[in-house]
């Protein structure tokens, strides 16, 4: 059985990897010191879009900054 293309085996190698913990340990401190508080979160030219956006919604924020 495969899940996202990944054996049942590739999974658990890379849930019992040191490596692969670490790096989630260090994507989640970087988010942490970023003031991070879910998924999704975006940003913008700086500015941070926190939660669920819907398609139109991200769109319209690019149209309008490509517009400028």
């Amino acid at each position: 059985k495969k899940i996202g293309g990944l054996s049942d085996q590739q999974i658990k190698e890379c849930t019992e990897s040191k490596d692969v913990l670490a790096k989630i340990q260090a994507d989640a401190r970087q988010a942490n010191e970023a003031g991070l508080q879910g998924t999704p979160t975006l940003f913008f030219n700086g500015q941070k879009y926190n939660g669920n956006a819907d398609f139109e919604t991200i769109r319209s924020i690019i149209q309008a900054l490509l517009a400028g």
